[in-house]
């Protein structure tokens, strides 16, 4: 029954989110802005509020996480870059599933799956897991790219919009998650109001997470692109798993991992597809409707085998 609930908890918000849209009662540009409000004002209150009353012991479990990510985002590129060779000779299409299935929509949906399943603790896991998620995400893409092109026309004209991407995405999550460590560890106490604040601010966040994935549902396609988009669209939510059961067991070598992270760790790899996996169109040919569509139905079949995991991990780990 307790599992049940916890299935309709992530479920609802999502569901009530694809309703609006469907009824239109959000134009895309508002929806763009409830997007942007979302990870530009409450996700810093969030991890804020999480980090600042958790138990300080846990930042152990911080690195141990973090190198997961680095080693499951390796692993998931290495993979998919050998399977699309065996794809299709097509050059887009194949560069389309590598970016799709590579990166999995860790510090977004995760993060909603980790609170709703593991509650405060899980979801400051999910925060270590994910707190270098831009600079893994543009070290593995780029990466990627060089071993696909050998060379990178204009890089010179574009590092500077990297370097930006870089500065936007990744300073803010890691400067209010030092804070917030900070005034933890030396037991500096807020004030009731800005605390009141912060607390409001944070617990509007995973709902709001939740309702925007619905909002951004659209499953509009060329049918000639099936093939390719259910093959990624499995990639990611079923053997996945086993790329997050190699990338915890190589860190739990390193470090030494909770019962708790190994279970988060596992439950992230088979999260959908990043809803920031375009990125790298502007870099290298891809094929915009793949992507659009290995996103899409990647999170819309989630929905079913992600609960499905959860029980699997909890039930054998």
């Amino acid at each position: 029954m307790e599992h049940t609930r916890l299935i309709f908890a992530l479920n609802l918000p999502i569901a009530l989110g694809y309703l609006f849209r469907k009824f239109r009662l959000f134009s895309a540009a508002e929806v763009v802005t409830l997007r942007k409000f979302v990870v530009q004002v409450t996700i810093p209150f969030l991890i804020f509020r999480n980090l600042y009353k958790a138990d300080i012991s846990s930042v152990s479990q911080l690195v141990p996480s973090a190198a997961a990510l680095l080693i499951m985002t390796t692993l998931y590129a290495v993979a998919t870059g050998l399977v699309s060779w065996l794809l299709t000779r097509d050059r887009s299409l194949r560069n389309s599933y590598i970016f799709s299935t590579s990166f999995g929509n860790y510090a977004y949906l995760g993060w909603g799956v980790m609170w709703a399943f593991f509650g405060e603790a899980g979801f400051s896991r999910a925060l270590f897991f994910t707190i270098f998620f831009w600079p893994v995400f543009l070290l593995v893409g780029f990466a990627a790219i060089y071993l696909l092109k050998k060379s990178e026309p204009q890089g010179s004209q574009r590092s500077s919009r990297v370097g930006s991407v870089l500065l936007k995405n990744a300073l803010p999550p890691v400067l209010t998650a030092t804070l917030a460590l900070t005034l933890n560890a030396l037991k500096v106490p807020l004030p009731t109001l800005l605390w009141d604040l912060v607390d409001k601010f944070g617990a509007i966040t995973i709902p709001m997470i939740l309702f925007t994935i619905g909002l951004s549902f659209s499953f509009q396609m060329d049918k000639k692109r099936l093939g390719i988009i259910a093959l990624g669209t499995f990639t990611r939510i079923i053997p996945g798993i086993l790329v997050g059961l190699a990338a915890m067991g190589l860190v739990s070598l390193l470090f030494s991992v909770d019962p708790l992270t190994r279970k988060v760790i596992v439950l992230q790899s088979v999260m959908p597809t990043a809803a920031t996996s375009p990125f790298f169109s502007d870099f290298i040919e891809t094929d915009a409707a793949v992507i659009s569509g290995i996103m899409a139905f990647s999170t819309l079949f989630s929905l079913a085998t992600i609960p499905l995991w959860f029980l699997v991990i909890q039930r054998f780990m």
